[in-house]
């Protein structure tokens, strides 16, 4: 025998153990999850009093809203005490209002 035979043996047996060890494991593609619809509607609903509240002091101001939510545009009809900053009361009562399209359903 060889002086190469046995490293060449061994070399071979065990590219044979790992290929047959990766073949034997099924690649199994991987799947997205289902989403979960309460975290889905959580996700996507508007931001609460304490999250647009940024400076923390009790009151909405127009300059606490981002320019792309709706209280934004609607501020002076919400701020119902005319003190230009929404108290928790007047923005319950302005989230708790029906939109257009379901009052008149």
């Amino acid at each position: 025998m060889s002086k190469f035979a046995t490293p060449a043996s061994l070399f071979c047996a065990v590219a044979l153990a790992l290929s047959a060890s990766a073949s034997a494991q099924e690649m199994v593609p991987p799947t997205d999850p289902v989403p979960d619809p309460a975290l889905q509607a959580e996700l996507n609903a508007d931001p609460g009093f304490d999250e647009l509240d940024k400076d923390m002091d009790g009151f909405i101001s127009k300059e606490d809203l981002p320019p792309e939510h709706s209280l934004a545009l609607e501020f002076a009809a919400a701020d119902s005490n005319r003190d230009s900053r929404l108290d928790r009361v007047e923005f319950d009562a302005y989230v708790d209002e029906p939109e257009e399209e379901e009052a008149e359903e």
